[in-house]
């Protein structure tokens, strides 16, 4: 289980079914679902949002890899 900072959101996307948190640390970027079941408080005047997520969603991004032909 990860406590902490995730990183900063960069923006949102859509996959059709739900919007995404596109959000960056370092080098990295990740894509985490702005889901209920994810997202359990957004505090506006803090600029931070609270989540609770299963375990190995931050590490999806890392499993697919790059393309062969990147």
């Amino acid at each position: 289980q990860v406590s902490g900072e995730i990183g900063t959101i960069r923006g949102f996307s859509s996959n059709g079914p739900q919007d995404l948190l596109l959000v960056s640390s370092g080098s990295k970027e990740f894509e985490i679902p702005f889901v209920k079941q994810f997202v359990l408080h957004v505090d506006f005047k803090n600029k931070v949002i609270k989540t609770h997520l299963p375990e190995g969603l931050l590490e999806i991004n890392d499993a697919i890899g790059t393309p062969d032909d990147a």
